[in-house]
């Protein structure tokens, strides 16, 4: 897609958005085509890919452009990216950052370069009066949800939790939601560990500690490919019918048809993430033309069904 260099009148309108100026007596609306990057910092998934294609949907649809990009939870490549955008003069930033680290640094060159810069997913601590805005899952909420159906469905539940990586602080959120959410049972997260989001590590760790730990019942994944990786080691060591798995969010094929099937249990693990993408995107373009000061969303978790996923993700 064609580059252009950022108007003056985009400019001008973030900077009055961004001193909390949304909402003025000025009429609003977006002047001429605007292109979107839309970064994803976190290609790891399907997850995220559904998402931008739900963001993608609402700019396109809104007659305007978008560029893409994407790293895998790198700092400094998720930070090139940021700075490519800028050189490419995009007229805003619409990303799904990694770590908060990068997350503050890419708001504050978006912020020099004068271009608004929108926050979707994953929270930025201490950058809210220096971004157009922001939708961001809540993740203990969602967490909450898998806790709660512990609670109600296996609880006397005896968990071992493979985790996502910590430092973003996702990980610990899901983790501190699912302690809220069994809090009142007899449920326990008898270990926690890191599988760094991998399904191989996911597998190796329930190899190893499944067969030393015999009271454990459940198994907690925070995504559905390591789901399905703990539930073929599972499947191998015998322990088919007295270990179960469940997972925080479900986002592959394989995945959805595991919820179907029951493999996965629990029947509500389904976000729709297309529309969250299209949602926020929908939201940042609302931003721009001054038709709304509501400049912070939370999103979900907010369950489809698997048979009919809809919005989960478009372009399939």
């Amino acid at each position: 897609m064609k580059n252009k260099f950022v108007r003056i009148g985009a400019v001008l309108l973030a900077l009055t958005l961004l001193s909390g100026a949304c909402g003025s007596d000025d009429e609003g609306g977006i002047d001429g085509e605007l292109t979107f990057a839309l970064i994803n910092g976190v290609l790891t998934g399907r997850e995220s890919v559904c998402a931008f294609s739900g963001a993608k949907h609402a700019v396109e649809q809104a007659g305007h452009k978008w560029v893409e990009s994407s790293s895998v939870y790198n700092l400094d490549d998720e930070l090139g990216l940021i700075n490519a955008a800028i050189t490419q003069g995009v007229d805003v930033i619409f990303i799904w950052g990694a770590f908060p680290q990068s997350g503050r640094r890419g708001v504050s060159l978006a912020k020099n370069a004068g271009i608004p810069i929108y926050l979707f997913f994953n929270e930025v601590p201490l950058v809210t009066e220096d971004i157009l805005g922001s939708s961001l899952y809540d993740f203990r909420g969602s967490g909450a949800n898998v806790g709660v159906w512990i609670a109600e469905n296996r609880p006397n539940g005896v968990i071992l939790e493979l985790t996502g990586s910590p430092g973003s602080g996702t990980a610990e959120a899901i983790s501190q939601g699912i302690v809220d959410g069994i809090a009142g049972s007899n449920a326990v997260v008898k270990q926690r560990e890191n599988a760094n989001w991998s399904a191989d590590d996911s597998a190796s760790l329930a190899a190893t500690l499944l067969p030393t730990n015999p009271d454990v019942n459940l198994v907690i994944t925070h995504n559905d490919t390591m789901a399905l990786a703990v539930q073929r080691v599972i499947d191998d060591l015998g322990l088919t019918g007295s270990v179960e798995v469940l997972t925080e969010s479900v986002s592959s094929p394989a995945g959805l048809q595991a919820v179907e099937d029951g493999v996965i249990p629990m029947p509500n693990a389904v976000d729709p993430l297309a529309q969250y993408g299209e949602n926020a995107a929908n939201h940042a373009l609302a931003l721009l033309a001054g038709e709304t000061d509501e400049r912070f969303r939370l999103m979900g978790p907010n369950f489809v069904d698997p048979k009919n996923p809809g919005t989960f993700c478009y372009g399939e």
